[in-house]
């Protein structure tokens, strides 16, 4: 992770191997940014808890088990963080809502398809159109609305 640069390297990413290379980067949002740095302050609190550095602990969000050992994060455990999050905020979600609603929010706040299409590692923009950020009708109809009414050009 380089907060300088606002930066994440993605080493696992969707479609590895395929397409998808191991050192794909992908951006950290702004205003994301006092959240990440003071989640990396309680991870590197945690994991003195247990006599680990931060660095010598390779997930990024590490489990961290009763007998003090780190690792990965497995299905089930997954499954419990997402009921524990349902209870604490009273929404019932999906994790794999969470990319079409990046995806369409960016869009909703001007993003090009193609900027959004790229951030979601996607080939083309035809797979982000059809699953995961459509433009609105509201916005479709305004811009037109907006094409329309501009003054003509005339050319001399």
């Amino acid at each position: 992770m380089d907060l300088s640069r606002l930066e994440i390297v993605v080493s696992n990413p969707k479609g590895k191997r395929r397409w998808a290379n191991c050192e794909d980067k992908a951006p950290i949002i702004g205003c994301a940014e006092g959240c990440i740095k003071r989640y990396l302050e309680l991870r590197s609190e945690a994991l003195k808890r247990v006599g680990l550095e931060a660095r010598s602990a390779e997930p990024l969000f590490p489990y961290i088990a009763e007998d003090g050992k780190v690792g990965y994060w497995n299905e089930r455990i997954w499954q419990r963080l997402k009921v524990q999050v349902e209870m604490a905020s009273t929404i019932k979600f999906r994790w794999k809502d969470l990319r079409p609603t990046f995806a369409q929010k960016a869009k909703d706040l001007g993003a090009p398809i193609e900027a959004v299409s790229q951030c979601l590692r996607h080939t083309s923009t035809r797979t982000t159109e059809l699953y995961y950020a459509r433009i609105r009708s509201d916005t479709a109809f305004s811009l037109v609305r907006q094409a329309w009414e501009a003054p003509a050009v005339k050319i001399l």
